[in-house]
């Protein structure tokens, strides 16, 4: 996944505004597989490059349908954390 950069088009009246040709999209089978590597695996390190994928794909406004749908199917699923193997000393 690329990088996002932002180039100034224009400047008036103190409002910046920004081209989005440089913004690379993030297909829904990406960003699924982001999500599901996040819950299954416990990756946090995930998280960074879920949030980037959210703000690229609400910045192009092109998933909004699917992004619901996606929402909806991963608030469905129960997230199960792995515990560590704790033994107890007590008797």
């Amino acid at each position: 996944m690329k990088k996002m950069t932002w180039k100034c088009v224009d400047y008036k009246d103190g409002n910046e505004q920004v081209s989005l040709d440089d913004v690379e999209d993030v297909t829904t089978k990406d960003f699924k597989a982001m999500i599901e590597k996040y819950y299954e695996e416990d990756h946090e390190e995930s998280i960074p490059l879920i949030y980037e994928a959210i703000l690229r794909r609400k910045l192009l406004k092109k998933h909004e349908d699917s992004d619901n749908e996606l929402m909806e199917e991963i608030m469905e699923k129960p997230r199960v954390r792995k515990l560590p193997d704790v033994k107890s000393e007590c008797r």
